[in-house]
Parts: structure tokens; C-alpha cells; sequence
């Protein structure tokens, strides 16, 4: 067999300090800088412009709404009527959860006990309280001691995992928003129109309307407008493929848009000779976006014959269920081809 290749045992990544961040509030009252490792490097003097502005608004202002860590237990049942019963039954217990949780560690105190009976599931969140920790490994034993007492007063439930994703762990959830995971940091300024003008070059109104317009007008036109387009850009012999077409192409456009994108800056620094600390690495590879965006503008063309389809009258139900003789159309090649641009430019 071949030795598998050597890889280094870590990668450099650009690193500088930003700040000074004035914190304010019932926990932290300080200026301290923060590390921000990226190869955006843009974006260092981009916060520390806005750690300045805030230092002159007096400072961020920060408070702690919850602090808890979680962890779901996945047990499933025989049916959904003893997973209903179990659950309540769990819940009458917490006091004794409590104390279960308890022994596994001298900071773990068991906050909040939450239950979702999905069909013969049920999902157990244990919600405790870590100290200074982090609370990771520690949620997650006294989850382990946890199951093994649940399925000892409950014989009829059945072990799945230790973790059944609504704690909700490295994923985006509304339900940490809701019921709380990790640290809960409310942080907010007030940067005078004074401040904008003097550092921003702007106003409150422009920066209100540019927010608007661009993350989330421009976002939302894109998926409301998308599939009546489609529908209104293809026929009926090709609109299987048009559709299917765009739910495929989503998730490989964001893999390879992803992929262009971490891959690109390294390409230019190698050919321009320079570090990827310059910003020439990530300078051209932004206006080669830009240029790649053309085709995508062309496509849109079409949009207007669209557009005019849609004024002239409605077809009756006899003409509708005529089908029209000669060849089947085409895929729209070019609707796919600008799909495919818009999202993988994206991410």
C-alpha cells in the first residue's frame, strides 16, 4: 500500500488584533482588542473603523439574557400514546432529573427540562447551568447519566442517542433562540448622526435604506420572483426540467461557489507574487465576480419576452388542452445558466 500523503500540522491563517472595543455593562466594563484570524483582510480595518465609531458613542453596551447549555435525549417508544404518557410522567419528575444531573458534576444544575413527543419519539432537552464552562462535555455526561435512569423507570422506552439534534448543536435553530444554548448576549450602541457623518460618510437614512434594499429586498425578490418566472418562462414540456433543474443546482452551486471562492485568493497571491495578506489576493478575485455576473445579466433578457406573454389574453380551457404539434422545446438553457451564477455568487 502507498503511504498516505504528509499534510502539515496546521495552516497559517492572517491574524491581527482589532479594537479597541469598549464594553459596557453589568458583567464587563472595559476596552479590550479582539483577535480576528481571516483571509478577508478587508475586514480588519473595516471593524476597526467600527470599533472606533463606537468607542466614541460611548461604547457597546452588553447584558446577558441566558446562559444555559443543552443537551437532547432521543428515546423512542412503543407508540405515540406511551410516548405522550412517558413524557408527562417525565416532566412530574424533574426534581428527580434534577438530581441526577447533579451528581455528575459539582457546577451542572439542571435549568430547564424541555419535551417534544415527535409520532413514538420523544426529544428530552436537558437545559443545565455550567459555571465558567463551556458546558459541552458536561451537559453531555449528565445527559449519558440521565438516559440510563430514564430507561431504568421507564422500561417501555427504548435508547437511540445521547444527542438528537434539538439541543441544537453547530446548527442553525430558532429553537436556541427560544429556549436558550450557550450565552444569550444582548450588545447595543447608539452612533449619532453626528458619528456617521464624521465616520461613516453617511446618514442613519442611507444606512437604513441600504440595509433594506440590499439584504432584504433584494434577497426576498430573488426567491419570491424565481418560481412564477419559472412558471411563466417555460412551457409545459419543459418545465419538469427547469424546476428539477434549480432544486439540483442549489446545493452544487453553493458546494463549487464555496469551493472558487476559499481556492481563488491563493491562485492570485501565487501569481501576482505577493502574500495572501495583500489585499491584491482578494482584489481580483472580486472583480472577476463582477465579470462572471455578465452572463448572468444576459439571461435575463428573455425576461422581457416573458413579460409580454403575460399581458396578452388568456388562453380558453380548449386551447390549453391542445397540444401543439412539431418538436418539444428546449431546457432554458440560459435560465439555468443564470440560476446557477446568482446562487453560487451567493455563498
Amino acid at each position: 500500500m502507498n503511504a498516505p500523503p504528509t499534510i502539515p500540522d496546521s495552516v497559517a491563517i492572517p491574524q491581527q488584533l482589532v479594537g479597541p472595543l469598549r464594553l459596557t455593562g453589568p458583567v464587563l466594563d472595559e476596552s479590550l482588542y479582539a483577535p480576528l484570524a481571516t483571509y478577508e483582510t478587508p475586514l480588519w480595518a473595516s471593524c476597526n473603523r467600527g470599533a472606533r465609531v463606537t468607542q466614541h458613542a460611548g461604547g457597546i453596551e452588553t447584558v446577558i439574557v441566558r446562559d444555559c447549555m443543552a443537551r437532547s435525549i432521543l428515546l423512542n417508544a412503543p407508540g405515540a400514546r406511551v410516548a405522550a404518557e412517558c413524557a408527562a410522567q417525565i416532566e412530574s419528575r424533574e426534581e428527580e432529573l434534577a438530581e441526577i444531573v447533579a451528581q455528575t458534576s459539582r457546577f451542572a444544575r439542571l435549568k430547564q427540562l424541555h419535551i417534544q413527543v415527535a409520532a413514538r419519539s420523544l426529544f428530552i432537552r436537558l437545559s443545565i447551568n455550567s459555571g465558567d464552562a463551556s458546558g459541552h462535555n458536561m451537559v453531555t455526561l449528565a445527559a449519558d447519566h440521565a438516559t440510563t435512569w430514564l430507561l431504568q423507570q421507564f422500561p417501555a422506552l427504548q435508547y437511540v442517542s445521547v444527542s438528537g439534534n434539538l439541543c441544537t448543536d453547530k446548527k442553525a435553530s430558532a429553537i436556541n433562540g427560544i429556549l436558550g444554548r450557550g450565552k444569550h448576549v444582548i450588545a447595543e450602541t447608539n452612533i449619532s448622526r453626528k458619528l456617521c457623518a464624521r465616520f461613516l460618510n453617511s446618514t442613519p437614512e442611507d444606512i437604513a435604506r441600504l440595509n433594506h434594499q440590499k439584504n432584504y429586498l433584494g434577497l426576498v425578490l430573488y426567491y419570491v420572483n424565481s418560481l412564477p418566472f419559472l412558471m411563466a418562462a417555460t412551457g409545459p414540456e419543459e418545465r419538469d426540467y427547469a424546476f428539477a433543474a434549480q432544486i439540483a443546482i442549489m446545493p452544487l452551486a453553493a458546494f463549487t461557489g464555496s469551493l472558487v471562492a476559499g481556492l481563488l485568493p491563493g491562485i492570485v497571491a501565487r501569481v501576482l507574487g505577493v502574500p495572501l495578506q495583500d489585499p491584491a489576493a482578494y482584489r481580483y478575485p472580486l472583480l472577476l465576480a463582477s465579470v462572471v455576473l455578465i452572463p448572468g445579466v444576459l439571461a435575463l433578457i428573455p425576461a422581457g419576452e416573458v413579460a409580454a406573454n403575460e399581458g396578452r389574453s388568456a388562453r380558453t380551457e380548449s386551447d390549453e388542452e391542445k397540444v401543439p404539434d412539431g418538436p418539444a422545446s428546449r431546457p432554458p438553457y440560459a435560465l439555468i445558466v443564470m440560476m446557477v451564477v446568482v446562487v453560487g455568487l451567493r455563498f
